[in-house]
């Protein structure tokens, strides 16, 4: 229940379909954030960017590195959508369990546990670059860019979403 009244996006609302296309439903997340339509679409544009389009990482690795972060932060809904997800990915219970006990005991690759390790970072930041454009990502021991072909479309759509509000 909210305190302040939602606007009706409509079910034709870009990120509603998204959200319905690529999960089966819109998260609780995401509507209650409809005071903020530009919001909700620069969400869907990072969502599709970091969970969906394909790339080097598998959808179960993303579902992971998601759920340990959700953890790390200790934010419920998170953690419950996305174990949910790997469920659903057909990860069984136990494993997912495991690894969000200690991942490095779970009987997960090397490159896997590597990529868990970043979602322990206390202190991480997303550092943009106008100039270079470029989105560097800093964790508590490592640093990183994103590839050119997949910072830049996101630095667009960001970008084109931030003047249109003005």
């Amino acid at each position: 229940m909210s305190f302040l009244k939602q606007p009706d996006l409509g079910p034709d609302f870009a990120p509603y379909q998204f959200f319905r296309s690529n999960f089966g439903f819109v998260p609780n997340l995401f509507s209650a954030q409809s005071l903020l339509p530009r919001v909700l679409e620069v969400e869907a544009d990072l969502t599709e960017l970091l969970l969906v389009r394909e790339g080097s990482l598998s959808p179960q690795q993303r579902q992971y590195i998601m759920l340990l972060v959700g953890s790390a932060k200790q934010n419920t809904y998170c953690f419950t959508l996305h174990w949910e997800t790997l469920r659903a990915l057909g990860a069984s219970e136990d494993h997912v369990r495991e690894v969000v006990a200690n991942h490095r005991d779970a009987g997960l690759s090397q490159i896997d546990v590597a990529l868990l390790d970043i979602t322990h970072c206390k202190t991480c930041q997303v550092i943009y670059d106008s100039a270079l454009k470029t989105l560097k990502i800093v964790t508590d021991s490592d640093s990183f860019e994103l590839p050119e072909d997949v910072a830049e479309p996101l630095i667009a759509s960001i970008m084109t979403k931030v003047r249109s509000e003005s």
